[in-house]
């Protein structure tokens, strides 16, 4: 609060100014003789004046009151700028700004292992995983910077129903292995050169799918037969990056991994849905399926789907289908496939950045030519923030981005020699 305080004084002052005259004494007292004559009285002269009173002079002016000058603007309002953000905007440094060439590595193909797989990263990406496949597939390891010579042989059947059979790991990787022809197998892991560390021989496994920041949710089918006359058992085991039990849940399968690591299961009972932490407490109750997962796998056939973990937390499923739906992290319910999202159905998603961004991934020559993808970047609400064209000169079919966002691509050529894989990859370029 302001005050004012103002004070007025004003003084006065009176003048006083006194004057008079005296008589003369008589003279002594003689005979009184002849009076004379007194003779003429004489004038006392004219009266003096006091003279004129003399003008105390014109009453000077303070003279004219002096302006204290225009009153000065205190200038034009000055503007913020433009409105600016409070910090960097959501695209900062999610578009790298030079790829680089890349780096590429080539193998000629046994006749018995006739496809060229796409290769792999873990979380450090210090390795690549270049894999052959016939039913099964064999993965071998190159230095990333520098492929020389193959190390580690990690093995596996192609996936069941289009189950995700590798998981990586922050260093290596989680594999649902079978050993025979049939399902289901065993949970191993592997290091990050491909050499087995562990083996769980329990021979229920299906999938696996990695959880952010390491660890797996296992798809587990207890008492499961090929010859189907046994009564199976669903599980949902959550395992730590070592494959460890974390926890285990009875009567369900996974359906889903978030980027924040939430996990959506199915009941087997009801066919309702539920949110479940990264280690496997309930994030909210069972709620009505918000698709009909029956009509969708039915239209998708022998392609399985693959879920969405978009960047804010939310899972797409069955994106091709007539079944697409979002699912937010811990909603209850579905809501619309995002128009960003639905635009680029035909390309490979990965959720990338630290989970703060998705990169679609699209091969766009190849056919014996050489490569060329493109990879566009959004940030976590949808807005594009840019992309990259990425070239190489061996010609490519495929591309998938790493654990550690090493982007890479994957392609044949055959010639007189038989047919030769070529990998080609940009290390961390999504990291």
């Amino acid at each position: 609060m302001a005050h004012r305080l103002s004070i007025l004084t004003v003084a006065a002052a009176a003048l006083l100014a006194c004057g008079g005259g005296a008589s003369k004494p008589g003279g002594p007292t003689g005979t009184t003789g002849p009076t004379g004559p007194t003779g003429p009285t004489g004038t006392t002269g004219p009266t003096g004046t006091t003279g004129p009173t003399g003008a105390t002079g014109p009453t000077g002016t303070t003279g004219p009151s002096g302006t204290t000058g225009p009153t000065g603007d205190t200038g034009p309002t000055g503007s913020s700028g433009p409105a600016g953000s409070t910090g960097p905007t959501a695209c900062a440094a999610l578009v790298p700004a030079d790829p680089g060439t890349g780096v590429e590595y080539t193998m000629p193909v046994p006749s018995e292992m006739p496809d060229c797989e796409p290769a792999l990263t873990d979380g450090h990406g210090d390795f690549v995983g270049v894999g052959l496949s016939y039913k099964t597939f064999d993965y071998q390891f190159v230095s990333a910077t520098s492929p020389g010579v193959p190390t580690g042989n990690m093995t596996g059947p192609g996936a069941f129903d289009g189950e995700s059979v590798i998981a990586p790991q922050p260093d290596g990787y989680l594999v649902a292995h079978r050993s025979t022809g049939e399902w289901p197998g065993s949970l191993q892991r592997y290091d990050a050169t491909g050499h087995l560390l562990s083996d769980d021989g329990a021979r229920d496994v299906f999938g696996v799918m990695g959880l952010p920041g390491g660890g797996g949710v296992v798809d587990v089918a207890a008492g499961y037969s090929p010859a189907g006359n046994t009564t199976v058992v669903p599980h949902v085991v959550w395992t730590g990056a070592a494959g460890d039990v974390v926890a285990d849940l009875t009567g369900a399968t996974p359906v889903a991994v978030s980027s924040t690591a939430n996990v959506l299961v199915l009941r087997d009972a009801d066919g309702q849905l539920r949110w479940y932490d990264r280690a496997g407490a309930a994030v909210t109750g069972w709620f009505p399926s918000p698709a009909d997962f029956a009509s969708a796998r039915k239209q998708l056939g022998y392609h399985f789907d693959h879920p969405l973990a978009l960047a804010d937390g939310s899972v797409v499923l069955f994106l091709n289908t007539d079944q697409a739906v979002r699912i937010a992290a811990g909603a209850t319910q579905g809501s619309p496939v995002p128009d960003w999202v639905t635009a680029r159905a035909g390309a490979l998603f990965a959720n990338v950045r630290g989970a703060q961004a998705n990169a679609f991934v699209t091969v766009k020559g190849g056919g014996g030519g050489a490569c060329e993808v493109d990879v566009e970047i959004l940030d976590a609400a949808g807005e594009r923030c840019g992309a990259l064209q990425l070239q190489a000169p061996a010609p490519c079919d495929a591309a998938r981005v790493g654990a550690d966002g090493t982007v890479l691509t994957n392609g044949g050529k055959i010639d007189g020699a038989g047919l030769t894989c070529a990998w080609h990859w940009w290390s961390g370029l999504l990291r």
